[in-house]
């Protein structure tokens, strides 16, 4: 009885440690100074090119039928004006990303599913209007390890027209890795982004943002 009641633990124990290192939390922060351009229905835009972030926290696991999840921020704050009047652009999103590893191994890895979009802020031009809506984007990843080094390309794409309001994400970039056999990974991240947003809230606003980017990622 206590042979077996051992062999249980041992066995149970040994499941715990194979799922923990299943787990991972990955957190990182970009920033950019985009080139921003933009629309109000259908009037151009011309508008200022600030700093702005975007961050992002994904947990994954080792449970087969659960998604991996990912919460990113996004800035879409802008100034500038049309041919009627001063115009700011208080914008900013929340994206909710569920997606499954379809390949994940030492030379590569791509992943597959959806993200919700969630949009919120105001417009002030002569009046003030708010600015909501919540987008359903396909979501796809893949990052490819050069053999040999702390060097990986990487990409995202997130896109779709589901609904009347339209929003698009994709970027492509390299990271170089530090401590990656420690308890603590740090990628130092560069690259290139393409965001835009077209919402028909209270009026047609388009604007979109594009440009290069740097950014560090910690892996927990």
């Amino acid at each position: 009885m206590k042979k077996h009641l051992t062999a249980t633990l041992l066995l149970a124990a040994c499941s715990t440690s194979a799922m923990a290192d299943d787990w991972g939390i990955f957190a990182g922060l970009d920033l950019a100074k985009p080139t921003t351009d933009g629309e109000l229905n259908g009037d151009s835009l011309s508008l200022k090119n600030d700093w702005r972030f975007n961050g992002y926290v994904a947990i994954e696991h080792g449970i087969i039928l659960l998604p991996n999840v990912k919460l990113a921020f996004a800035d879409f704050d802008a100034k500038g004006h049309s041919s009627a009047s001063d115009v700011t652009l208080n914008l900013s999103s929340i994206d909710t990303t569920f997606y499954y590893q379809v390949f994940d191994n030492e030379l590569f890895e791509i992943d597959l599913g959806m993200t919700l979009k969630f949009m919120d802020g105001d417009l002030h031009t002569l009046s003030n209007q708010s600015v909501s809506s919540t987008i359903p984007l396909l979501y796809g990843a893949a990052k490819f390890h050069i053999p040999s080094t702390q060097i990986s390309v990487f990409s995202e794409l997130a896109g779709g027209a589901v609904t009347d309001d339209k929003a698009s994400d994709a970027l492509v970039g390299v990271g170089y890795t530090l401590n990656s056999e420690g308890m603590l990974p740090i990628t130092l991240r560069g690259g290139y982004r393409y965001q835009d947003v077209k919402i028909k809230d209270s009026g047609k606003i388009k604007s979109d943002y594009s440009g290069a980017f740097a950014g560090i990622e910690v892996n927990f």
